[in-house]
């Protein structure tokens, strides 16, 4: 689950389950994300700042660093730092074309990835990434593939991102959501196949995909191969 605060019509924070509490700021944009799990298996506690983003003009992240700390009680209670980079690419119609992502901590972990996006008409088609351990502990090949009904008006996309273009962790799906990657796939798919290589696995499957919208047009209900995945509320908004 995941709330959003907003501001004048754009995302200023919220809250996660998943990864905790999140601010985005601005003048200069930044993103700050921590989390503190009250677990006595764990004792969880995580923090991470996205600082200094780079912008193009258009308003879509090209580059931004991040910084952060990892502690649990399994380990020890001792704190564990990381640091990382993203950069991004877009086309001229402001879809992103690719993401490259690095990530070190100070226990010598260090994980690079890179996804390629491309698009047809204003439609997502396929998202190749490619993830390694720069210790060789494993790769992993990703491909996603997305087919559409072109002749079903409905099938238009009423506003959400889909959950296959962010293909690294801690790349937090609310950045999507503040449109900072670019926009996203004009129509909602009909079908998508997954596809993986190594990492331990082999597989491909081929999922439907299915929406139920709310009578303003906005979705409510997103389902993969039949299971509802995401259901989404909305707070009503006055224009002048």
């Amino acid at each position: 689950m995941t709330r959003f605060k907003y501001r004048d019509g754009r995302i200023v924070g919220g809250y996660s389950t998943e990864y905790g509490t999140f601010i985005v700021e601005t003048h200069p944009l930044a993103f700050r994300v921590f989390k503190e799990k009250k677990s006595v298996a764990t004792g969880r506690v995580r923090e991470v700042c996205f600082k200094p983003v780079r912008v193009a003009p258009e308003g879509h992240v090209v580059y931004m660093e991040f910084n952060g700390m990892e502690q649990e009680t399994a380990n020890g209670g001792k704190a564990r730092p990381f640091r990382g980079e993203v950069s991004a690419s877009y086309d001229s119609e402001g879809h992103i074309t690719e993401m490259n992502y690095h990530r070190e901590n100070s226990s010598g972990y260090r994980e690079t990835g890179v996804a390629r996006y491309t698009w047809k008409d204003g439609n997502l088609e396929t998202v190749v990434s490619d993830v390694s351990h720069t210790n060789n502990l494993y790769e992993r090949h990703e491909i996603y593939t997305f087919g559409y009904d072109m002749q079903d008006s409905l099938k238009l996309n009423p506003g959400i991102y889909l959950q296959e273009m962010n293909c690294f962790p801690g790349l937090y799906d609310f950045i999507w959501y503040a449109g900072l990657w670019g926009k996203t796939t004009r129509r909602i798919p009909q079908t998508v196949t997954y596809e993986k290589v190594g990492d331990g696995e082999n597989r491909s499957e081929t999922q439907s995909i299915t929406f139920i919208l709310r009578p303003e047009k906005n979705a409510a209900i997103l389902s993969y191969g039949g299971v509802p995945r995401f259901s989404f509320d909305y707070f009503p908004v006055s224009c002048p």
